[in-house]
């Protein structure tokens, strides 16, 4: 009851229904409601866009294949196949590292438990034992069978067609056994009754045979072409070397009939640089000669210069000292003046008193008494 409730707890099961009374008031006050709500339009809407890129992003690859562009290049296609299928490589490769955990992780336990993987019904185990299963243990790394690069069949049905055109070119070098069972693996066809083991040698028809012995006298004919081509160009080189060597005597020979020419050439050369430098030496001397008596007229007009503002600052400095000296004097004599004035005053103030204060009579002095 709401007016009388024990407690706040309601314990309703599925399906069960508890009453409450409320006394009249609305029931919004008397229990409080859920603290969710519903789903509201944004999560929907959420949800939906969610729902629409996960369709999208796990569809199958859309790879054009129509009969329009049957010439589009391998290397194009094979691109626009790898592009489609990131998401499902990026998947296969998660997978594949987890599995290669795993299996890291069951190895550890068979090591430090190594009699739970010998037990088994039967004897099919041999000789086996605890010891031999660690040696073999450490020894084999055990990895997935599962090719991390090769996401989708269509890679692998890719890598065998590569192998099909890589045969013919790399005959010598490519087992073309292995190269057909790789193939048939990659298509997943089994080999039983396909494969013929240890074929014999079949004899080729008579038409091959003539057309392989018309091509081996074609062949001799090239090679005994080339042979003689080769004589040709041999005499031919022959002929060059013996035009070099002789053009090469032509050539010492003019220089040895000009050689005087060119000495004699070199000493009009060495006479015309000889002239030409002392011409060079005689004016540059007499550049210098010119420089050096202008240099000496500078410096006597610059030494009169110098001794005329000499003997200017001297007689600037005697009408100077003449100045001072005869101020010194002036001074001098207005300085004694006022002295002898001084006195004067001085003497007239002493006359004055003297005459306004003459001096006292002097007392006469007391005649002694007679005894």
């Amino acid at each position: 009851m709401g007016g009388r409730q024990v407690n706040t707890d309601f314990d309703a099961g599925p399906g069960e229904f508890k009453l409450v009374e409320t006394n009249g008031q609305p029931i919004d006050q008397i229990v409080k409601p859920n603290p969710f709500k519903d789903a509201t339009p944004g999560l929907m809407a959420l949800i939906d866009k969610i729902t629409e890129q996960c369709k999208a992003l796990a569809g199958s690859a859309e790879i054009p294949a129509a009969e329009g562009i049957a010439n589009v290049p391998v290397g194009t296609m094979l691109a626009q196949i790898e592009q489609a299928t990131k998401v499902m490589a990026a998947a296969h490769k998660g997978m594949h590292t987890a599995q290669s955990e795993e299996i890291e992780l069951i190895v550890d336990l068979f090591r430090r438990h190594p009699e739970d993987l010998l037990k088994s019904d039967g004897d099919n185990l041999g000789d086996w034992d605890a010891t031999r299963l660690l040696a073999a243990l450490d020894n084999v790394k055990l990895v997935p069978v599962s090719d991390p690069n090769v996401p989708s069949h269509i890679h692998r049905i890719a890598k065998a067609l590569g192998l099909i055109q890589l045969l013919p070119i790399f005959r010598g070098k490519l087992d073309e056994d292995e190269v057909l069972r790789r193939c048939l693996a990659a298509i997943r066809e089994d080999p039983t009754g396909l494969v013929i083991e240890n074929p014999q040698p079949q004899a080729p028809p008579l038409a091959d045979a003539a057309k392989m012995i018309d091509a081996q006298a074609k062949a001799k004919k090239v090679d005994a072409d080339i042979a003689s081509k080769g004589t040709d160009t041999a005499l031919k080189q022959q002929e060059l070397q013996s035009e070099v060597l002789t053009r090469q005597l032509d050539v010492q020979k003019e220089k040895v009939i000009h050689a005087n020419d060119v000495e004699k050439s070199k000493l009009d050369v060495a006479k015309v640089q000889a002239d030409v430098s002392a011409k060079h030496a005689q004016v540059a001397q007499g550049e210098i000669d010119s420089r050096r008596k202008t240099g000496v007229e500078l410096v006597k007009a610059g030494l009169g210069a110098h001794h005329e503002d000499r003997q200017h600052e001297l007689a600037v400095a005697q009408h100077q000292q003449g100045v001072v000296e005869s101020q010194r004097d002036h001074e001098l004599g207005v300085a004694e003046h006022a002295t002898n004035t001084q006195n004067q005053g001085r003497k007239s103030d002493v006359e004055e008193h003297k005459a306004l204060h003459p001096p006292k009579p002097a007392k006469p002095e007391p005649k002694p008494r007679k005894t």
